[in-house]
């Protein structure tokens, strides 16, 4: 038979292995008894995917009249595509049809830089009826959301800097 002290050695012995047995691998717990995930999931959607900005030619440079055009159209559609209302805009604006069915067209001026980044600013405002319709913030909040979505465009690089520019008009469509 065995003493107390062999009872203590190998109890002692019972509680180190499965102490090293519960220890963490890779910074995973694996515990007895659990499944060991090995990989880790694949989420469908990865935000930090990096996405190629499009760099749209200096269209008013071009001598070919046809290939600018089709340059300028190319651009305007780009540009129509990415601006949008912003949702805080339609939110304060919903309750009245009449400031969505109204017109507004704004214009921007567009310092573009020789690397091909710009700068927008407001230069007019214009409305279909008085302007009354909308509240100071509601124009603010088309002006700013303008700006952000303008400012993500790149042109290709030049010698110089060129000013465009650009009305952006918002309404339903008619």
């Amino acid at each position: 038979m065995l003493g107390k002290p062999a009872y203590l050695v190998i109890s002692l012995l019972g509680c180190t292995f499965s102490g090293w047995a519960q220890r963490p691998t890779e910074s995973m717990y694996t515990s007895p008894g659990t499944p060991l995930i090995v990989h880790k999931p694949v989420t469908p959607y990865n935000s930090n995917t990096y996405r190629a900005l499009a760099l749209f030619p200096r269209y008013w440079q071009t001598a070919d009249s046809a290939k600018q055009l089709a340059e300028y159209r190319a651009f305007l559609h780009s540009v129509s595509g990415r601006i949008r209302l912003p949702d805080a805009f339609v939110y304060q604006n919903i309750k009245t049809y009449e400031s969505l069915a109204s017109y507004a067209r704004f214009v921007f001026q567009l310092i573009i830089k020789p690397d091909g980044t710009l700068a927008a600013t407001l230069v007019s405002k214009e409305f279909s009826k008085d302007g009354s319709e909308y509240s100071a913030e509601s124009v603010r909040l088309l002006e700013q959301s303008t700006i952000r979505t303008l400012g993500t465009l790149r042109f290709a690089a030049a010698a110089t800097q060129d000013t465009l520019f650009l009305p952006v008009n918002f309404g339903l469509p008619r």
